[in-house]
């Protein structure tokens, strides 16, 4: 088992779970999801592997949605196991993909990824959904350096 320790105000992951939701609804209609099979040119192997690849994206959400819904994160520790931290990991890149796709289009890669973003003028719900995805990001190096640890 895990301990996981990040202090963040619940107003603010209460926000980022607002956004978390919605990008998991999008990804679990697989319409957000783009999946590429290694052999398009066999149908039913492509199909094989878009659902397979999607049945293990809903089951790494159950791990961020627990983590979100059913534990106090961000003010209390949280334990959770080696498997699901692996499979939070996973649905954060997920849902920081969907989020960069779909409610910060318009700012560029390297900007994201840089302190210029604190240089940004966005409006309100650009800003929350780009708190979400540096939230997700905060979340995903502490798993890492714990998951690392652990070994």
């Amino acid at each position: 088992m895990i301990n996981l320790r990040l202090r963040i105000n619940p107003e603010m992951v209460d926000v980022a779970w607002g956004f978390i939701q919605e990008a998991i609804e999008g990804l679990r209609s697989g319409a957000a999801v783009q999946f590429s099979a290694p052999d398009l040119e066999d149908e039913d192997f492509a199909e094989a592997w878009e659902e397979s690849l999607q049945e293990e994206l809903d089951v790494d959400i159950v791990s961020l949605e627990y983590l979100f819904s059913k534990t106090h994160f961000g003010e209390d520790d949280v334990t959770i196991s080696p498997e699901a931290a692996e499979g939070v990991l996973r649905s954060c890149a997920a849902v920081r993909l969907w989020l960069r796709t779909n409610k910060l289009g318009e700012v560029e890669d390297p900007v994201l990824e840089s302190a210029e973003i604190y240089d940004l003028e966005l409006g309100p719900e650009e800003s929350m959904a780009l708190w979400t995805y540096c939230l997700l990001g905060v979340l995903q190096e502490s798993l890492i350096e714990i998951l690392m640890g652990e070994e």
